[in-house]
């Protein structure tokens, strides 16, 4: 895996067999193509490095052969842990998933038990404490039969570090040091599972204990979401000489919702093409074609947005995850230039300038110390991310953009302070 990218963008393709997997005839020159972004000189946009949970892809422990993945492509499979979490009917085997993982992928994750509870917290963060020793002495059982059946050494296996303070993080991650050392095998690299997803505090955490526990192995950011979570990750990234992979599946609400990356601002405007799902409150635009011209666009020219089928939606997927690849390629070029990037983050998001104050003050005094200096606003992001507003928060880049501040009793936030 030497020729991978330092900074490497993957989409989750946490799939059924329908999932990426049409053929179809494109509009413009009759050629076939597949909608998925794996198959070179067949798929619209060639992309050969996705993430899968085990979870789902212990359907089938010949992954890579069901689904034609080439030889070059690489594949990240996280174990399935917070599958475990969120769905009832969830049953990870860590001999299983380690067994798939060795098969099927070059790096992977160990099965972790994510000290969350069902009812939000895994995904968004919040109270662990009555969970977090039950649940780390759990995952220490999960690793430590993994690494015992850790036989194929070409296969990156990694740690993942759970928590959402510093002394919660490093408790989590002695903890998986021990089963290791127990075993007398190190782990390959470190997956960071900041919670939010999107909150560049928590990312900003996360990374700072992985700049102290990784050495120069990989680093992984789990389920990153959002225009300001990416920008933080390459701000890591030039701060840092290991390499780092970054997943999420926000691309995927192109054929969930009908929501369509913006060309400019992809995490920060999306246009709703498709049909309107409930709860939600996107301006629908009333477009006949993609207002697009990309590589997977420019073979949708001449269809009618009204006449999409199911595989057509496929297309905006492929074209959500060009712009994020493009979006991460942007910015972690701008940063090469550290004076013009921090300028452009000035102008256009401003709100994380204190994150990449907070990370450079991590990264001289340590983080316990920039814990204690930002903690105040990090939890006012906590409270935030509880509120209705979650995204907008995560991906806002305005110039009148401020951290906010929460009433905790009403959890009402006034921005315009």
């Amino acid at each position: 895996m030497t020729n991978l990218p330092k900074l490497l963008y993957l989409p989750v393709i946490n799939s059924s067999r329908k999932l990426f997997s049409r053929k179809l005839i494109s509009n413009l020159t009759g050629e076939e193509l597949i909608t998925n972004f794996w198959t070179k000189g067949k798929s619209p946009f060639y992309y050969p490095y996705a993430l899968i949970s085990s979870f789902y892809g212990l359907d089938w422990f010949n992954y890579r052969e069901e689904f034609n993945l080439p030889e070059e492509m690489f594949l990240y499979s996280d174990s399935g842990g917070f599958q475990a979490v969120m769905l009832d009917y969830a049953n990870v085997n860590p001999l299983a998933v380690v067994s798939w993982q060795q098969k099927n992928s070059e790096c992977g994750s160990i099965l972790d038990v994510p000290p969350y509870e069902k009812l939000g917290t895994a995904q968004f963060g919040g109270n662990i404490n009555k969970l977090f020793d039950v649940n780390l002495e759990k995952t220490q059982k999960n690793v430590d039969m993994m690494l015992k059946n850790w036989t194929n050494k070409k296969f990156e296996l990694q740690s993942v570090v759970q928590g959402e303070t510093p002394e919660q993080m490093i408790k989590w991650h002695t903890g998986m040091e021990k089963v290791a050392r127990d075993n007398n095998i190190e782990f390959a690299g470190y997956a960071m599972s900041p919670k939010p997803a999107n909150d560049p505090y928590k990312i900003a955490l996360h990374g700072l204990l992985a700049s102290r526990v990784a050495k120069d192995k990989p680093i992984h950011f789990l389920q990153a979401t959002g225009g300001n979570a990416l920008i933080t990750i390459v701000y890591f990234n030039k701060l840092l000489k290991n390499r780092i992979t970054v997943d999420s599946s926000t691309f995927s609400y192109g054929s969930r919702y009908g929501l369509f990356f913006d060309l400019y601002e992809s995490f920060e405007r999306k246009i709703h093409i498709g049909r309107v799902a409930e709860g939600r409150e996107e301006i629908h635009a009333n477009f006949d074609e993609l207002p697009c011209n990309c590589i997977v666009c420019r073979h949708q020219i001449g269809k009618k947005i009204k006449q999409f089928e199911k595989c057509d939606w496929d297309f905006v997927n492929l074209h959500n995850i060009c712009q994020t690849v493009n979006f991460v390629k942007y910015w972690d070029e701008l940063a090469t230039d550290r004076d013009y990037f921090m300028k452009r983050i000035g102008k256009e998001r401003p709100e994380l300038l204190k994150v990449f104050a907070m990370i450079d003050y991590g990264m001289k005094e340590g983080i316990e110390k920039a814990y204690d200096k930002y903690k105040n606003v990090i939890s006012v992001t906590e409270q935030y991310h509880k509120s209705s507003n979650l995204m907008r928060f995560a991906n806002k880049g305005t110039s009148e953009a401020v951290i906010p501040q929460v009433n905790v009793k009403t959890d009402e936030v006034n921005e315009n302070v």
